[in-house]
């Protein structure tokens, strides 16, 4: 019981504790400890759950950031193609409406031309009956003439019986004098000169006539149907080539909306980007090249003061090895204590070995820079190639970008101009990075220079020292007291000057070297602080001259806009035109051909006067109608001339357009997302236009309805012909209206012709439209081609791209490991240079030690 009294009591103590350090200050029971301390736990729980949501929420905010920038353009870019499509989707609700009202139109017009073809069939019914009316009244006329005549030729006589009798009349004779004068011509409607003529002309060359019956109604209802089925085999072959003009031009539309896709695309020209991505990549190019230049001569200095390095080992140590055995010789021949002699030997032995040592370190490092040699020798004539594979590539590049220079039309949307802005940005953070790199080979040439520096003055220092020896040689040779042993020693100290001034030579031949590279690493920092000016100033002109021709080339769009949509609409409107009047053309040649039916019936019937008149005003109008539709068909022949020489402007046009599509080879990836949306415009449209032929169809059935109702009337036309047979001999006077109606046929066969020459034409349109499809088919997939090797080669930039800025990394990596290791060669030199002067004041020092017991 106390342990657990005494847990608890330390519990309470530590929660007290906690809770008064938090600032909650009111009283605990014991009973509430338990839920006062899970309540403590879940408050930490959940401070470190706030702490740790605010560390996510600021790395998600930093996210969200960065991801909201690099969606920015794509916002944009979704932005406006919802605009588009809203765009155009109203441009198809307007073109809807428009549809809707034409079919309205045309429905409205087929149900008036039914209603005349309806009251033109009410119209012919009256006229057969009163024609069947007219005929029965002749025949009941010329019934009564003919009992009344025979009356006429009987009388009657009462006989004596009272009974009646029919005698004959006694014809009266008479002497006739002379002849009655002639009558006056009968007026027909064509010919003036009538029968009364052309019996004189007989009487005057005595001859015969023996009259003849002719059928004109049989020739004229059969030379009609003839002219009837020319003409159905004529409007079948017209409906098949419209539909084939049709096609075409729904195939023409399909082919222009490519070339005004493929010319929206390449409008826009060759984009800044690849033309700002030549100039740093000719940036880069020359970099690549001057810093490789650099490398070379580095490694040829390196390889130079290697050879000079082993050169001078080589020398010094046979040097120093006959020095060795002059100098026991000498020790030898002087009498030294044995101490003095034992330092010495001693000496000596130290010095061989600090030089065998020297050597042997030489060796290894002469070793390790042949290796770094081989291996910077084999990735310069990598990086070589490399540089020789990019610059056939980029002449490659250059020459179709110098062909789409010499164009100007060129054109780009404001989504382009931010892109343009950030690839300014890049191009501007570039050059930046290349004049810090300008400014790091700047102060790597400044260390070189304080390098030289330090190294001019050893060499002077040097100079100095070997000055102080000769003058001290020249002092001990000057003493008289001289011995064999000291000539020996003197002309040691003279071989070891020589070599000093080898030395000495050699060190001023390397400063005048070091002094002709640094000057000609200055002319090639001068010349690229002037190549890298020259640049900018062209690189910030060459953006001027962009941004003008982006202003120059919008405004040319929105003008090419404008007269697009303008010749679409007189398109439309004169083709609109064109198949009303065609229309009103067969309506008024159906009722032409009526009207002559009707004519030809009512022109048998010249008994009656009233008809002959009414028939004439008729004919007359007709006459006039039938001017008026020659006027009518040459304006439309006008029009059509019209229409040609628009197409062969749109061709023209076309051919321009063509040309320039050459220069618009670029740009094509981003407008893949507006040909899918074309694409499905066209899809639609190619619905729209086949509801259209549907209704087309039915238009053509009801036309075959009504000329079914046309043939019936035909039979009932054969049918009065064949009650018409009884007026054989009244048509005799009916032959010189035969010659009209043979013109009238020449007229129709000058029609006939006229259809054949226009069918002739209409061919000919096709072949020429099908040869114009073919070459724009073939034309689209060059230009597919073209685009598809244009978009490999641009990957395969991008990836060689990549590949030169890690080369560019490697070989900055690769010069400051070799600044490294020039820094210890150099710290080597030095050490190399400290123990030589150590050697050169052991050797005072024993010189000192050989010439004291010479001089004592």
């Amino acid at each position: 019981m106390t342990g657990t009294y005494a847990a608890a009591h330390v519990k309470f103590a530590k929660l007290r504790k906690r809770l008064d350090q938090l600032g909650y200050k009111q009283p605990l029971g014991l009973d509430s400890l338990p839920l006062v301390e899970r309540l403590f736990y879940d408050l930490v729980w959940t401070t470190e759950n706030l702490r740790k949501a605010r560390t996510e929420l600021s790395s998600q905010i930093q996210i969200r950031s960065t991801v909201e920038d690099y969606i920015a353009p794509y916002k944009a870019d979704n932005g406006r193609l919802i605009r588009e499509n809203n765009e155009i989707n109203r441009h198809l609700m307007i073109l809807r409406q428009d549809y809707e009202e034409n079919i309205r139109g045309l429905k409205g017009e087929c149900r008036r031309l039914e209603n005349v073809n309806e009251d033109m069939k009410y119209f012919n019914s009256q006229c057969l009956d009163k024609i069947h009316s007219y005929e029965r009244e002749a025949k009941r006329m010329v019934e009564q003439i003919l009992y009344l005549q025979e009356k006429n030729f009987q009388a009657v006589v009462y006989t004596p019986d009272g009974g009646k009798k029919q005698l004959p009349f006694r014809r009266q004779r008479m002497d006739i004098d002379s002849l009655a004068p002639l009558s006056k011509e009968a007026k027909t409607l064509n010919n003036e000169k009538y029968c009364c003529s052309i019996a004189h002309m007989w009487e005057k060359d005595n001859v015969e006539y023996s009259p003849k019956t002719y059928n004109l109604l049989e020739i004229t209802t059969k030379r009609c149907e003839e002219l009837e089925n020319q003409m159905h085999n004529l409007e079948e072959e017209l409906e098949l080539n419209e539909k084939k003009v049709e096609n075409f031009r729904q195939q023409v539309i399909l082919r222009d909306s490519e070339i005004e896709r493929l010319r929206n695309i390449s409008e826009r020209g060759r984009p800044l980007e690849a033309v700002l991505n030549d100039s740093t990549e000719k940036q880069t190019d020359r970099l690549i090249h001057q810093l490789q230049i650099q490398t070379d001569l580095l490694q040829t200095r390196n390889a130079e003061l290697e050879s000079r390095i082993v050169d001078l080992v080589n020398r010094e140590v046979p040097d120093m090895q006959t020095s060795i055995t002059l100098v026991s010789k000498e020790c030898q021949t002087t009498l030294l204590p044995e101490p003095v002699l034992v330092n010495n030997s001693s000496q000596t032995n130290s010095v061989n070995a600090t030089i065998y040592e020297d050597d042997s370190n030489s060796a290894a490092v002469f070793r390790v820079l042949q290796s770094k040699l081989l291996g910077l020798q084999t990735e310069r004539d990598h990086y070589r190639d490399e540089l020789d594979k990019m610059i056939n590539e980029f002449h490659q590049l250059h020459t179709p970008t110098n062909k789409c220079s010499d164009k100007d039309d060129t054109i780009c949307s404001e989504d382009e101009m931010k892109c343009l802005r950030q690839e300014r940005n890049d191009l501007i953070s570039l050059l930046d990075h290349f004049e810090r790199q300008l400014h790091d080979i700047q102060g790597n040439v400044r260390v070189l220079t304080h390098e030289r520096d330090m190294l001019l003055q050893e060499l002077s220092q040097i100079e100095k020292q070997q000055l102080q020896d000769s003058e001290q040689n020249n002092k001990l040779s000057c003493d008289p007291i001289i011995s064999n042993q000291h000539v020996i020693s003197h002309s040691s100290v003279q071989n070891l000057n020589n070599t000093v001034d080898g030395e000495r030579d050699e060190a001023i031949k390397k400063l005048h070297h070091l002094t002709a590279d640094r000057d000609s690493l200055q002319e090639r920092l001068h010349t690229l602080t002037i190549e890298y000016n020259n640049e900018k100033a062209h690189l910030i002109h060459c953006l001027e001259n962009n941004k003008s021709e982006l202003n120059d080339i919008k405004e040319t769009k929105s003008l090419l806009e404008q007269r697009v949509t303008e010749l679409l609409r007189s398109f439309i409107d004169k083709q609109t035109e064109c198949d009303r009047l065609i229309e009103k053309v067969n309506c008024l040649e159906k009722h032409q051909s009526n009207n002559d039916h009707t004519l030809f019936i009512e022109q048998n019937l010249q008994v009656v006067q009233v008809q002959l008149e009414k028939v004439q005003k008729d004919y007359e109008k007709c006459r006039n109608e039938c001017t008026s539709l020659h006027v009518t068909l040459r304006q439309i022949d006008q029009e059509k001339d019209h229409l040609q020489t628009c197409l062969d402007e749109r061709t023209e046009r076309c051919i321009a357009l063509e040309r320039q599509i050459v220069t618009y080879e670029t740009n094509i990836k981003e407008l893949k997302v507006t040909t899918e949306n074309s694409e499905k415009r066209i899809l639609r449209l190619t619905q729209s236009v086949i509801e259209r032929e549907t209704e087309n169809h039915e238009l053509v059935e009801r036309l075959s309805k009504s000329e079914c109702d046309l043939k019936s009337t035909s039979k009932n036309l054969e049918l009065t012909t064949k009650e018409l047979e009884k007026t054989k001999n009244e048509m005799n006077r009916l032959k010189n209206e035969t010659q009209n109606l043979q013109s009238e046929l020449t007229s129709s066969y000058d029609k006939q012709s006229e259809l054949d020459k226009r069918v002739v034409d209409f061919d000919k349109e096709l072949t020429n439209l099908r040869n114009m499809y073919t070459i724009k088919e073939q034309e689209r997939i060059d230009l597919l081609k073209e685009y598809g090797a244009l978009g490999l080669q641009l990957d395969e930039k991008v990836t060689l791209i990549n590949r030169l800025e890690c080369q560019l990394n490697e070989l900055n990596q690769k010069y400051s490991t070799q600044d490294k290791e020039s820094l210890n060669l150099n710290q080597q030199l030095q050490h190399h240079k400290k123990e030589c002067q150590d050697y050169a004041q052991v050797v005072q020092s024993l010189e000192v030690q050989v010439l004291l017991p010479q001089v004592l």
